[in-house]
C-alpha cells in the first residue's frame, strides 16, 4: 500500500468513526429522509400513474443531497470545534487527499441513504401489486440511483466542504449551505409535482449539468481547501 493510499484510507477510517458517534448528526439525516419516505409511502397508497415515477426519483435525489448537508457540511467545521485539525493535518494529507477521503466518505453515507429509499419504497411498492410497481421500477429510477444520485452526492458534498472548511461554526456552515441548495430543491419539489417530465433528455442534459458544475466545484475547492490555510483559520 502506497503512502497516498494508507493516508487516504485512514482518513476515512476517521471520518466513518466519527460520524457513527454523532448521533445527533445521524439523527437529524434520518429525519430529513425518513420524512420524504413517509410522504412518498402516503403517495404509493394513494397515487398510481405516472406521477410515482417523478417522487420516488425525487426522494432518490433528497437522500443524494441531505446526506451531503448533514455530512459533509459537518466535516471540517466539526474538526475544528472539536479541536481535532491539527492532529488529523499530521499524517501526510495535500488537499487531493483531503477532498477524495472526505467526499468518499459523504459518498458512501449517501448511498446508503438511497439504497434504504429503495429498500422502504420497493416494499411498498410490491405490497400494491401490478398496479404500482411499473411506475416505481423505473429506468428513470434506475439511472437516478446509479448516475444522477453520485454526481449529485459528489456536487454538493465538494461545495458543503468549501463552506464547512471556511465557516467559524456548524450552524452557520449548514444554513449557508441550505441556502444554496435552495434552487436545486425547487426543480425537484417541480420533479415530485408533476411539472417536470422525466424524459430521457431531461435526465441526461441534468447529468452533464451537474457533472460539469461537480468539476468546477472540484476545481474550486482545490484552492479553497489548502491544509495550511486550514490551519491557518484555525489559529
Amino acid at each position: 500500500m502506497t503512502l497516498r493510499s494508507r493516508s487516504l484510507t485512514l482518513l476515512v477510517r476517521h471520518d466513518l468513526h466519527t460520524l457513527l458517534r454523532n448521533r445527533k448528526l445521524l439523527a437529524s439525516n434520518s429525519a430529513g429522509v425518513g420524512l420524504i419516505i413517509l410522504l412518498l409511502m402516503v403517495n404509493v397508497r394513494h397515487q398510481s400513474g405516472s406521477i410515482l415515477t417523478g417522487m420516488f426519483v425525487f426522494a432518490i435525489l433528497v437522500g443524494a443531497v441531505v446526506t451531503p448537508l448533514t455530512v459533509a457540511v459537518h466535516s471540517l467545521v466539526g474538526e475544528r470545534e472539536r479541536r481535532t485539525l491539527e492532529p488529523l493535518m499530521l499524517l501526510p494529507l495535500n488537499v487531493e487527499i483531503l477532498l477524495c477521503g472526505k467526499l468518499l466518505t459523504t459518498l458512501l453515507f449517501s448511498m446508503l441513504t438511497v439504497a434504504i429509499v429503495w429498500l422502504v419504497i420497493g416494499a411498498g411498492a410490491i405490497a400494491r401489486g401490478a398496479t404500482v410497481t411499473p411506475y416505481v421500477f423505473t429506468r428513470e429510477a434506475a439511472y437516478t440511483t446509479f448516475i444522477l444520485a453520485p454526481i449529485t452526492t459528489i456536487l454538493f458534498g465538494t461545495v458543503a466542504l468549501m463552506v464547512s472548511g471556511r465557516a467559524r461554526d456548524a450552524q452557520t456552515a449548514l444554513a449557508t449551505c441550505q441556502l444554496l441548495v435552495a434552487p436545486v430543491l425547487l426543480v425537484m419539489l417541480a420533479m415530485w409535482m408533476g411539472f417536470i417530465a422525466l424524459s430521457p433528455h431531461f435526465l441526461l442534459v441534468a447529468a452533464a449539468s451537474l457533472a460539469a458544475l461537480g468539476i468546477g466545484a472540484i476545481g474550486l475547492a482545490i484552492r479553497v481547501l489548502d491544509p495550511e490555510r486550514l490551519l491557518q483559520e484555525q489559529r
